[in-house]
C-alpha cells in the first residue's frame, strides 16, 4: 500500500498532476483531483501575480487611451474638417476660375490661364493665393509684367509695403521707362512711410512727358507732398504738370496747391533773374555751369532724371551731409541708386537755388560729375531756341 504524501496514514489513490506526489481520498476531493495543497498555493499566488500585472496593464492603457485618445479624434476631425472645407471652397469657387486653374495645370505658360487665376483670386479676397499664383509662374514661360502688377496690388491689399516695393521694382526693372512703375512703387513707400517715395514720384513725372500719364503722379504728389517738410516740391510739381504738361488738377490737388502756396514761400527756393542752358557744338546734350559754393560744374543736363545726380567725390569735395536713405533714378537712360542729400545753395547764371535734394552716386556713367535732373528744371520757367535754353523763376 501506498501512503498519502500529506498524511502518512492514510492509502494513497492518487497522484498530484504538477509534483506527482501520491494523494488520498481527501486530498484529492478537497482539491477537486487537481494537486496536492503546496502546489495548489503556488498556482494560486502566480494568478495573483498575473492578475495584478493585467491590471496594471489594462489600467495603463486606459490612461493612455485617455491622453491620447482625443489627439486621435482630433487629428482625424481636423483632416476630415480641412477636406470638408477644401471641398466646400471648390464647390464654391466661380467656373472661370476652376476652369482656368485646370487649363493652366495642363499647359503651364498659358498666361492668360495664369492672369485669369491671380484675378479671380483676388477678386475672391484670396490675396495670399494670388500671390502664391505669381510666384508658380516659370520664368522661362516669359515676363510676367501683368501678373507682378497684381501681385503688387495683393501685397498692398495685405498690408505688406516691403513685398510691394519689391514687385514693383521687378516692374521697374523691366521697363525703368515707363512712368507708372515708379509711381506704384513710390505710393506703396508712402503709404507706410518707407524712403525714397517722392524721388520715385518725381521719375514718374520725369518719364511722363504729358499730363495723361503724369496725372497719377502729380495726383499722389499733391498727397504727399503737403505732409512733408519738402512741401514746395508740390508747388513746382504741379505748377510744372499744369504749366507745362498741360494738366489740370483735380479739386483735391487743387486744395493742396493753394494752401501750400499760402503757407510757405516756395518762390525764395528759385530767385533771381535768369539762367542759361546751352548745347555746345560737338557735344551731345544740353549742358549748364552751376556753382556750388566756390566750386564751378559745367554739368549735363537730362530732363529724364527724376533727382539730380553727383559722385560721391563731387558731394564729399562740397561738404554735404549724405543722409541714409537710399534712392532709385535714371540717369542719362540708366537706373542708379545712391543716397539722399541736400545741396543747401547753388548758382545757375543770375539764378540761386536753394535746397535741391541730389542722388549721391558712385559713379556716372558719362564721367560727369553731375547731370542736373528734373528737380531743378521743374522749379523754371524754359524758353526754347536752336542752340540754347533760357530759365527763368516761375512767378507762383
Amino acid at each position: 500500500m501506498q501512503a498519502c504524501a500529506v498524511h502518512p496514514t492514510f492509502e494513497a489513490f492518487g497522484a498530484c498532476r504538477t509534483c506527482k506526489q501520491p494523494l488520498c481520498d481527501s486530498c484529492l476531493a478537497f482539491n477537486m483531483g487537481r494537486s496536492c495543497g503546496p502546489c495548489e498555493a503556488a498556482a494560486k499566488r502566480k494568478s495573483r501575480v498575473a492578475l495584478a500585472v493585467g491590471g496594471t496593464v489594462v489600467a495603463a492603457g486606459i490612461v493612455w487611451l485617455a491622453i491620447n485618445g482625443k489627439k486621435i479624434n482630433d487629428k482625424r476631425a481636423a483632416e476630415t474638417s480641412a477636406k470638408v472645407a477644401e471641398a466646400t471652397k471648390l464647390a464654391a469657387e466661380p467656373i472661370d476660375l476652376r476652369l482656368a486653374k485646370q487649363k493652366w495645370a495642363k499647359v503651364p505658360c498659358d498666361y492668360e490661364a495664369a492672369l485669369t487665376v491671380v484675378e479671380e483670386s483676388m477678386e475672391l479676397g484670396r490675396n495670399q493665393e494670388a500671390i502664391d499664383a505669381v510666384d508658380a509662374w516659370q520664368p522661362a514661360c516669359g515676363e510676367p509684367r501683368k501678373l507682378l502688377w497684381r501681385k503688387y496690388r495683393a501685397h498692398l491689399e495685405l498690408g505688406q509695403p516691403q513685398e510691394a516695393t519689391t514687385a514693383a521694382t521687378a516692374l521697374i526693372a523691366s521697363r525703368p521707362a515707363d512712368s507708372d512703375f515708379w509711381w506704384w512703387r513710390g505710393d506703396a513707400q508712402w503709404r507706410y512711410n518707407l524712403p525714397g517715395a517722392f524721388a520715385d514720384f518725381r521719375q514718374s513725372m520725369a518719364n511722363s512727358g504729358e499730363d495723361s500719364l503724369s496725372q497719377y503722379a502729380a495726383g499722389i504728389v499733391a498727397r504727399v507732398a503737403e505732409q512733408t517738410a519738402d512741401a514746395c516740391e508740390l508747388v513746382f510739381a504741379l505748377n510744372y504738370f499744369t504749366r507745362v504738361q498741360g494738366g489740370t488738377l483735380s479739386d483735391d490737388a487743387d486744395r493742396a496747391y493753394q494752401a501750400t502756396m499760402f503757407g510757405k514761400k516756395c518762390d525764395e527756393l528759385a530767385v533771381g533773374t535768369s539762367g542759361k542752358l546751352t548745347r555746345p557744338k560737338g557735344e551731345a546734350g544740353v549742358f549748364g555751369d552751376f556753382t556750388v559754393g566756390e566750386r564751378t560744374i559745367s554739368a549735363r543736363v537730362d530732363e529724364k532724371a527724376g533727382t539730380t545726380a553727383i559722385t560721391t567725390a563731387l558731394a564729399s569735395e562740397l561738404g554735404l551731409a549724405i543722409g541714409e536713405a537710399k534712392i532709385e533714378g535714371l540717369v542719362l537712360g540708366t537706373m542708379m541708386s545712391g543716397r539722399l542729400a541736400k545741396v543747401p545753395a547753388m548758382q545757375l547764371g543770375g539764378l540761386e537755388l536753394s535746397q535741391v535734394d541730389v542722388m549721391v552716386v558712385d559713379a556716372i556713367a558719362s564721367d560727369d560729375e553731375m547731370v542736373a535732373g528734373f528737380n531743378i528744371l521743374w522749379r523754371l520757367q524754359p524758353t526754347v531756341n536752336a542752340s540754347s535754353i533760357t530759365l527763368v523763376p516761375w512767378k507762383l
